[in-house]
């Protein structure tokens, strides 16, 4: 599954100029990081915004019938601003790309459809309005996902 993370990080989402200029983005912190920054950013204005992620999958369930099908995969991204704009520019601008990109072939794996299955803004974080972080999370699913054998894996 590390394919189709890879993907959609270093394909669309960390190359995205529109999100590079709202994050605030440098070759050494590309702005979007796995579950939480190593540094608090949270109160630090230093930081204009930033992407954060993680991935839920879920079994196969009864319904798969061959082998290749995957169950299917979850994205969580939570954008992180000081200022509703910002905020509501990189959601959008992170929707869009989805649909761009709604198939996609990722190493052994191919991902028929990706869908934006929830989009809200969470309760803010901080204690006065001029240090006050929002935040807005999005799920993003990745349905049929189907993985190629090995080659020469027979059976």
């Amino acid at each position: 599954m590390n394919e189709i993370k890879d993907y959609i990080l270093d394909t669309i989402l960390i190359p995205d100029a529109t999100i590079q200029g709202l994050t605030g983005y440098t070759a050494s912190d590309p702005r979007i990081y796995e579950w939480f920054p190593a540094v608090d950013p949270a109160f630090d204005t230093t930081f204009p915004a930033f992407v954060t992620y993680r991935i839920a999958r879920h079994g196969r369930g009864l319904e798969f019938v061959d082998r290749a099908e995957k169950g299917d995969v979850f994205f969580h991204f939570d954008i992180f601003a000081f200022d509703t704009d910002t905020l509501g520019s990189i959601a959008e601008r992170i929707d869009d790309l989805l649909d761009l990109y709604g198939t996609f072939r990722a190493g052994r794996y191919r991902v028929l459809n990706l869908i934006v299955t929830e989009s809200f803004e969470m309760p803010t974080e901080g204690e006065s309005s001029s240090d006050r972080m929002l935040r807005h999370h999005i799920t993003v699913r990745c349905i049929g996902v189907l993985k190629e054998p090995p080659i020469g894996n027979v059976g």
